[in-house]
């Protein structure tokens, strides 16, 4: 007696990420697998579906041992961005502080300049900005 079987079985999951490196989606797809006496006839591939639904299917325990491991990873990642951003930040506010203190510099300097040109000028020792 001929023996056909037809099962479904999880083939891929793919997170696709934006540039900015945040999860933008992520998709499930399966294979349909068709054999006759062992021998398989056809193979065939689902249109990709979102990972929340695949989730919620007949491979949610499946997946969800699989991806219980990316949250981990996920977590981390996440967690070195934070630390780089306040890094960054860091970096930002002392950049931000080393200019306001040389602008403060360069006005005290322009102050000095024009109160010991205005002083020469008194005394004749040198000419008015404004010859």
């Amino acid at each position: 007696m001929t023996q056909l079987s037809d099962h479904t079985l999880p083939y891929e999951v793919l997170i696709r990420f934006d540039s900015d490196g945040k999860v933008q989606g992520a998709h499930f797809i399966s294979r349909r697998i068709v054999a006759v006496d062992g021998k398989r006839i056809a193979e065939t591939l689902s249109k990709a579906e979102p990972l929340s639904l695949a989730l919620e299917g007949p491979y949610a325990r499946t997946l969800a041992a699989v991806l219980g491991e990316i949250p981990a990873a996920a977590l981390a990642a996440l967690e070195r961005a934070k630390v780089a951003a306040i890094q960054a930040q860091a970096e930002r506010d002392k950049a931000l502080e080393e200019t306001r203190q040389a602008r403060s510099a360069i006005e005290r300097l322009d102050r000095l300049h024009k109160s010991t040109n205005e002083d020469m000028v008194r005394r004749g020792l040198g000419r008015s900005e404004d010859a």
